[in-house]
């Protein structure tokens, strides 16, 4: 149940902050990892709900216990699907036409990876399907319940999705937009602008609050664990060689070919139905301007698009169900037997064929070949606290982690805090001799831990001076454990 797989590196971090709530006394403001890379491993970290929610959790039941983070995340997930069928049965009046786009939601690659997972990608999403619903029913004439009070959930929806993952204002400014730009006479008449200037301005100044903590944060604790800027194109070639690596890596992951075909189909269909109604809805617009923003952030972020499939969770996903959520809610069921069954037909072969499709990539995901460094990590130091509580290593000892794959997986595991060096070129804490020698000579760990499995290509053969600084203490034939040596170092 610990991180592995894909981005098990990113998923680490988050489970770590989960333990570290936890351990520290539930200081929310706080939030911290078991890397000592930043003051005492305090870092910014958003609005760290899901990990907040979990570690309560784990409090509750006594134990630190990853299936209740994963559990937390599947929770948000249903929670937002059963937000977009009642948004679209609400819309068409059809409960199987919500049911049809939940389980197309559901059953994108992407999303089936992390719908159980670390990352906050999907909780933020499933909030923005939740402020959708509110919107909606905002917007709704004859809605049951004041409009007013549908309109403060969706924004306090949306902003919560917001704080937790920031490419998920773009949401929260579509829906202002649309008050303002798309409906202006019906928001005066029906909302009143007070409200709608209280309710985006109190959105606004909590997102801004956010930002700003975790500013201090990075400058009082010297660093962040997370990337909080963007990483735009270099260049157009740079922007050229990166798309071609997402169209081919993540294309068919953000929705499967059989999704792809459905979505074409239904939206052509709609199209052909009632074109013109169609290019005059407002809803259209909104649609665009949130793809718009996608694009945007692509632009903003590209490149680590390439190797972060999460972030186009945090995009191009919510566009693409919603294109798909709102045709399917506005096409009108042929009329003719032959053509309902025909239409049932060639909606069930493409269903099954994603779910189909949807189950082989989560079993890709999932049998990695052995040399997966994520998998070799998580086996290795599986077992870690046991062995070092047996060698009467104490749990305040400090570690020094060398080839670690990730900043936090072998610590947690370990149940230790400490440093790791690992092999990532655009890392500062990559693994070169430079860095070696000096987190051997500064860093204040009390042992060092090496896997055997890497020690000799990954550590002694960049750093050949590393078995006179290090004196063997144990080795359980998956990890070693040492003691670095203080004294003078003889001429290698």
């Amino acid at each position: 149940m610990y991180p592995s797989f894909n981005h098990a590196w990113a998923q680490a971090d988050w489970l770590a902050i989960a333990l570290q709530f936890r351990a520290r006394g539930y200081d929310f403001f706080h939030p911290a990892t078991f890397n000592l890379l930043t003051t005492d491993g305090v870092t910014g970290a958003g609005f760290p709900l899901p990990a907040y929610v979990s570690a309560l959790l784990m409090g509750l039941v006594g134990r630190d216990a990853p299936g209740l983070m994963r559990g937390v995340t599947l929770a948000a997930s249903l929670g937002g699907l059963l937000a977009l069928f009642g948004l679209v049965r609400r819309a068409s009046g059809s409960a199987w036409k919500g049911a049809g786009a939940a389980l197309f939601a559901f059953f994108s690659p992407i999303y089936v990876f992390y719908q159980a997972n670390f990352l906050p990608s999907v909780p933020a999403f499933a909030a923005v399907l939740v402020g959708y619903y509110c919107f909606y029913r905002a917007l709704q004439p004859g809605t049951s319940g004041p409009p007013r009070g549908w309109l403060a959930t969706a924004v306090a929806w949306l902003a919560l999705a917001a704080a937790m993952r920031t490419p998920f204002a773009l949401p929260l400014l579509c829906t202002l937009g649309h008050l303002v730009v798309l409906r202006q006479k019906r928001t005066a008449a029906g909302l009143g602008w007070r409200a709608v200037v209280a309710f985006y301005g109190a959105a606004f100044l909590l997102l801004t609050a956010v930002f700003l903590y975790n500013e201090h944060l990075s400058r009082v604790y010297q660093g962040s664990m997370f990337l909080a800027r963007p990483r735009a194109f270099a260049s157009w070639a740079e922007f050229v060689s990166v798309t071609q690596t997402v169209r081919e890596y993540w294309l068919w992951n953000i929705l499967s070919k059989p999704q792809w075909l459905l979505l074409f189909l239904v939206v052509a269909t709609v199209a052909g139905q009632q074109g013109r109604l169609l290019r005059r809805s407002e809803w259209l617009g909104h649609w665009l301007a949130l793809a718009a923003g996608a694009v945007a952030y692509y632009g903003l972020m590209g490149p680590l698009f390439a190797i972060h499939d999460y972030y186009l969770l945090d995009s191009f996903f919510l566009p693409l169900v919603l294109a798909f959520a709102g045709c399917l809610a506005v096409w009108r069921v042929p009329e003719g037997q032959t053509a309902r069954l025909a239409t049932a037909a060639a909606v069930l072969l493409l269903s099954g064929a994603a779910i189909w499709k949807a189950q082989a990539e989560q079993h890709r995901r999932t049998t990695p070949p052995p040399t997966d460094k994520s998998v070799l990590t998580r086996d290795n130091f599986l077992n870690s606290a046991r062995w070092l509580d047996s060698l009467g290593v104490p749990r305040t000892a400090k570690l020094l982690v060398l080839d670690a794959y990730s900043y936090n997986l072998p610590l947690l595991l370990a149940q230790r805090r400490g440093w790791t060096l690992l092999q990532n070129r655009n890392s500062p804490e990559n693994l070169t001799p430079e860095n070696l020698a000096r987190a051997l000579a500064m860093l204040p760990a009390d042992y060092v831990v090496t896997q055997n499995a890497t020690f000799e290509q990954e550590v002694a053969r960049v750093y050949p001076a590393i078995r006179q600084r290090l004196q063997l203490v144990a080795d359980n034939g998956r990890l070693s454990l040492w003691r670095i040596r203080r004294g003078p170092l003889k001429a290698y």
